[in-house]
């Protein structure tokens, strides 16, 4: 009896801290959800990651460059890129304006971390409201003595 006391009150105890760990966990993902809409330039260090790890805009580059010189050649195209090829083009960027495809790859990255993160804290409330109210009688759900 007193044993049995003791194992229900630990089980709500621990539903009650699963389900103040989802919803403080569901909150920090709503908090960076919408810091990330308001400074989009948060995403910058995950970018970042992304470029460094993965290589997406210099492999798209390269396939890209394929792409036009073969195009290129097939057109008659190739001797004029062939004379302009020690002429390296740069163009001055403002901080913060490049858009490339790691940097979409790095905000679906996050959209869906944040997805993740948001479906966890939605099943730890849910189990933590399970365990915290749950009736303590041999009915199973909504049973009573």
């Amino acid at each position: 009896m007193w044993g049995e006391n003791v194992i229900v009150l630990l089980v709500r105890l621990l539903g009650l801290f699963l389900l103040l760990a989802g919803m403080a966990l569901g909150l920090m993902a709503l908090q960076e959800a919408w810091l990330l809409y308001r400074e989009p330039e948060r995403i910058a260090r995950f970018h970042q990651a992304v470029e460094t790890g993965a290589h997406l805009d210099k492999a798209l580059g390269e396939l890209l460059a394929r792409q036009l010189s073969a195009a290129g050649t097939s057109t008659g195209l190739a001797t004029e890129t062939e004379e302009n090829e020690d002429v390296e083009t740069v163009q001055p960027k403002a901080p913060g304006t490049e858009m490339s495809v790691s940097y979409f790859a790095a905000w679906i990255l996050v959209m869906l971390v944040l997805l993740m993160v948001g479906r966890i804290a939605f099943g730890a409330v849910a189990a933590g409201a399970e365990l915290a109210l749950r009736d303590s009688g041999s009915g199973g759900r909504g049973g009573k003595k």
